[in-house]
């Protein structure tokens, strides 16, 4: 049972909402959540500070603390959007986050590819056991 005057429920570090034996499972509580008007923010649209720091660690030349403050005051634009785009479109929250995240990681892609392993052409060579 939920306070009739709860207004949003904001997600901590990897505590996201559970479906638990409801048919849809955390999709359908959220939407649930959004039919009462209550709004579901998750943990890493909300809470993305442990994420900028790393994804920042992996720059080159590594942490930058001007550049991790830059990230982190976009959060609260993140959120708006997020928020606005919700009611806009009638959708959950929690759904646009994901959907903005997904985004995110397909433009950010291939700069984590060239972090990660010095760009696609390496990548195929380790995978295939041509690389050191």
């Amino acid at each position: 049972q939920l306070n009739s005057s709860l207004k949003i429920i904001a997600g901590g570090a990897n505590n996201q909402i559970s479906g638990g034996q409801l048919a849809g499972g955390a999709e359908a509580v959220e939407q649930k959540l959004f039919d009462r008007g209550i709004v579901y923010a998750p943990d890493f649209a909300i809470n993305p500070g442990g994420v900028i720091l790393c994804y920042d660690e992996l720059e080159p030349g590594g942490f930058t603390q001007s550049r991790v403050v830059e990230r982190a005051n976009n959060v609260y634009g993140t959120i708006s959007r997020i928020l606005g785009d919700s009611k806009k479109n009638s959708e959950p929250a929690g759904r646009i986050a994901v959907r903005l995240a997904k985004e995110r990681i397909a433009a950010e892609g291939l700069k984590l590819l060239e972090i990660f392993f010095g760009g696609i052409g390496t990548i195929r060579q380790k995978r295939h056991g041509m690389g050191t």
